[in-house]
């Protein structure tokens, strides 16, 4: 009796220490990197860039030290996109080449992501974050650049010329028929 009592001792404790070993692993699989306060991500068609947060996009986005700011080249073509980000002075503090699908995550008040700055956030073939001075140096405010609207629209030149040249027609023909007109008058007086 007493060996079977130590059988089923050992079995159980065997049974969970098997559990624990097996257990401990998959509890920390789950303990990924934390999910970062503001993403932005280089997306087509090419120029533009988006922002966003748990609640979905954002234009602005106001964050403080510790931070985490989510940069991610999600291009479909395969292009990899230089990101650059500047201090509020102008320095380039960090640049990193991102290849397809390639995230980096930089922590708000780090040395490659100063705090107290307005970043400007910018596309073309590349993701800028351009820094300026603020009101208030504990805010680091991040914003989608309002030149580029977060996208780069060609200008196609044959349109645009061929719109300046109508609009020139609109004015020029009244005024060559006016004068055709003064012209014919003036000759049939001059025969008389």
């Amino acid at each position: 009796m007493a060996k079977i009592v130590r059988v089923t001792i050992s079995a159980v404790l065997l049974t969970v220490l098997a559990l624990t070993l097996v257990s401990a692993p998959l509890a920390e699989a789950g303990n990924g990197p934390p999910p970062p306060d503001l993403t932005i991500s280089k997306v087509g068609p090419p120029g533009k860039v988006e922002m966003s947060d748990a609640n979905g996009p954002v234009k602005k986005k106001t964050l403080n030290d510790g931070n985490i700011v989510r940069i991610c080249n999600e291009l479909q073509n395969g292009n990899p996109v230089t990101l650059t980000v500047r201090d509020k002075n102008g320095q380039v503090v960090y640049t990193k080449i991102l290849q397809q699908h390639e995230c980096v995550d930089l922590v708000v008040g780090s040395p490659q992501l100063p705090s107290g700055a307005n970043y400007k956030v910018g596309g073309g073939s590349f993701i800028n974050l351009d820094g300026s001075p603020v009101a208030n140096p504990m805010e680091t405010i991040f914003e989608l650049d309002s030149l580029i609207g977060g996208e780069i629209s060609s200008i196609d030149t044959a349109a645009l010329l061929l719109a300046g040249a109508q609009n020139s027609a609109v004015w020029m023909a009244p005024l060559l028929a006016g004068a055709v007109g003064a012209a014919i008058i003036y000759i049939k007086k001059k025969r008389n």
